[in-house]
């Protein structure tokens, strides 16, 4: 298995639109299929762009080596009028690798702001500590 890669970039466009317009091209499902979507035809979607809500974009593609199901899911974090933060997940096939990556955002300073990487780290230690036990018979 080959190691996790990180990384992460930002990329900034002026959009001559006001806040609300902006955010309905995201939010929006027939907005945003002008502009997101799965390459091709034939794609299966499923809306729910609200806190915690999830969206699903499916495709089986058809190749020489037999069909091949890709699936994105894209979990809303936070949806405000200004502020847009969400997860992505693409999975082929279905397969099943636990590879737990995470990206962090302090969008507030806090108190020890040189201790919150030290928190986030140790909190997941922790959980994934438990996933043998979850997944035993």
């Amino acid at each position: 298995m080959a190691d996790a890669r990180h990384d992460e970039s930002t990329v900034r466009i002026a959009v001559e639109a006001p806040p609300p317009r902006v955010l309905a091209a995201f939010v929006e499902p027939e907005r945003r299929r002008r502009w997101i979507r799965m390459p091709g035809s034939g794609a299966r979607y499923e809306d729910d762009v609200r806190v915690g809500g999830t969206d699903v974009a499916t495709r089986t593609f058809r190749l020489p080596t037999g069909d091949q199901r890709l699936e994105n899911r894209t979990t809303h974090l936070l949806v405000s009028e200004r502020r847009l933060v969400h997860a992505v997940a693409a999975l082929v096939d279905d397969a099943t690798e636990v590879r737990w990556t995470e990206q962090v955002s302090f969008l507030v300073p806090s108190e020890r702001p040189e201790d919150d990487l030290a928190h986030v780290r140790g909190g997941t230690r922790l959980r994934l500590n438990g996933l043998a036990a979850a997944v035993a018979p």
